[in-house]
């Protein structure tokens, strides 16, 4: 009878050692999971930081472009006004021109 106990009792304490290895290789398993999912994450932020910098940058390309076309715009406009008051005054001149002819 002492004999079957030790014998069940070793065979628990084999079993026990099974599942205590067992249990090591799911931790170790589960952290590598965990390591492995930080890792993509990380990437997956630095991928979309990196995006973010490059948008940024595009935006900042293309409102410098505006900026430079309204003051193309502006400057259209002022010289648009100038040779309108200067087309009015030589309108005016002609107009006095032909007076002085007809009269």
């Amino acid at each position: 009878e002492l004999e079957e106990k030790l014998s069940k009792s070793s065979s628990q304490l084999a079993r026990l050692s099974q599942v205590d290895a067992q249990l090591r290789q799911f931790k170790d398993e589960l952290v590598q999971l965990i390591e492995q999912y930080d890792d993509r994450t990380a990437k997956t932020m630095d991928e979309s930081t990196k995006l973010r910098r490059v948008e940024h940058e595009i935006q900042t390309r293309e409102l410098a472009e505006i900026r430079k076309e309204l003051g193309a715009i502006d400057r259209l406009e002022n010289e648009m006004e100038m040779r309108q008051a200067e087309e009015a005054r030589l309108a005016n001149l002609l107009g006095l021109l032909k007076g002085r002819v007809a009269g």
